[in-house]
């Protein structure tokens, strides 16, 4: 029905506003959220939906007049063409502040003649962001007891222990409340909302990593691997490496030598990739992995080795 379809509308049976709330910060800092929760009814249903012959309006009384207005919702599961126990809102991305007094209404469209009779009220109460989602899954609570449809339909679910709306209850929330979906997630089945996967990526401490790489530094080790690395075209990192298994294998080697125990000679091997790695002399993924390595060699040489005659 257009604007111009509209003629008149009948004062209601029923009309007030039962609450009005205001959340801060819901989305970012500074930011408010209207929600008003209305009840309109009429004995005889009218021609008109609510979305045609009543809207919302907030006001700056004796300040800048009307901060904005909204029409009321009329489709989807609430009955009654919205004329029954409902919700609007209104979101400002900066919080207004009155230089009169703030005030809510519920108004006939004035497109009617003559146009019903409305209400306002200055009651307003301060909430934080964090009580909307709790505060909507008792209004979706409240409403499913008051619509009366059939066949009954559920506004919210409380499966698995945590309520969500359901989705006829989510599409009557989200057309009232625009944006729901960022201000209060939880509301929501899960895998609603697509999260930035970098939002939870812990940031990496390399507070261990640089004193590692700096020990070394302007001392004549650092400067004969950083010279001889660039001269051989390695990276110093990879240069530094190979040295440390060079002498890994110098050592391991005479250590056999002098002993004729094999299990030592690699451990002595094992140790001293691990204390240079630790010192900041090739990667620490080196001695874990030779480490790992080295468990499975000493199990063959003491449980698989053939004994000698």
């Amino acid at each position: 029905m257009s604007r111009h379809d509209v003629y008149a509308l009948a004062d209601p049976t029923t009309i007030s506003i039962e609450q009005v709330r205001r959340y801060t910060n819901v989305e970012t800092s500074g930011d408010a959220l209207f929600v008003v929760h209305y009840h309109l009814t009429y004995t005889v249903a009218p021609a008109e939906a609510i979305s045609e012959g009543w809207v919302g309006r907030i006001l700056d009384v004796g300040g800048a007049g009307q901060l904005s207005s909204v029409a009321l919702q009329s489709t989807g599961i609430i009955p009654n063409d919205g004329y029954d126990h409902g919700i609007y809102s209104f979101y400002f991305a900066t919080a207004p502040v009155p230089t009169g007094t703030l005030t809510i209404t519920l108004e006939g469209n004035p497109a009617l003649v003559p146009t019903p009779v409305g209400i306002t009220t200055t009651s307003i109460e301060n909430r934080a962001a964090s009580d909307l989602a709790g505060d909507m899954r008792l209004l979706a609570v409240h409403f499913e007891q008051f619509w009366v449809a059939t066949p009954a339909v559920e506004v919210i679910s409380f499966a698995g222990g945590v309520g969500r709306l359901t989705d006829d209850g989510g599409n009557y929330f989200i057309g009232a409340i625009p944006n729901l979906t960022n201000y209060a997630p939880t509301l929501f089945s899960l895998g609603f909302i697509q999260s930035d996967p970098d939002a939870h990526l812990d940031s990496v401490d390399t507070t261990f990593q640089t004193a590692r790489d700096s020990f070394w530094n302007n001392t004549p080790l650092r400067s004969f691997t950083t010279t001889w690395g660039a001269y051989v075209g390695l990276p110093r990192a990879v240069f530094e490496t190979i040295l440390v298994l060079i002498v890994a294998v110098i050592l391991g080697g005479v250590v056999y030598q002098r002993t004729d125990a094999q299990e030592l000679g690699i451990f002595t091997a094992v140790l001293w990739i691990n204390v240079a790695a630790f010192m900041g002399l090739g990667p620490l993924a080196l001695p874990y992995t030779l480490a790992f390595a080295a468990v499975f060699i000493l199990a063959y040489l003491i449980f698989f080795r053939p004994s000698s005659a």
